[in-house]
């Protein structure tokens, strides 16, 4: 199986404001992120990922995920078409970008020569 290449969900300048227009009559700061991209892991899911005490705030980590589309939603309403998914996460793999250095420098890296 292959991945599409990574893709930045962080939103432009012209999305936050036409997302801004279509939400709000009154102009305020808009979210860098997308609702629905934050993800929350409590102590337990940390656990269960190894990740208990190895999180800093700041830190990337890179993770694949594995979910379950649960709802497909299009719409017309005025001339607009829009289409929804909601994806239900089943399973996680995280590693930290370091950690993934390493593995990716080892997997490279002959010992034998010299």
């Amino acid at each position: 199986m292959s991945f599409r290449r990574m893709v930045s969900m962080a939103r432009s300048r012209e999305e936050k404001i036409s997302a801004l227009e279509e939400a709000m009559p009154m102009p305020m700061e808009a979210a860098e992120y997308p609702y629905g991209l934050c993800i929350f892991l409590d102590e337990r899911d940390l656990e269960k990922l190894e990740l208990e005490h190895d999180c800093q705030v700041g830190d990337t980590l890179h993770f694949i995920a594995m979910a379950r589309v649960k709802s497909v939603s299009e719409n017309k309403y005025n001339g607009k078409e829009s289409c929804n998914v909601q994806l239900q996460i089943e399973e996680i793999a995280v590693e930290s970008e370091s950690d993934e250095s390493e593995t990716a420098a080892r997997r490279y890296t002959n010992p034998r020569r010299g």
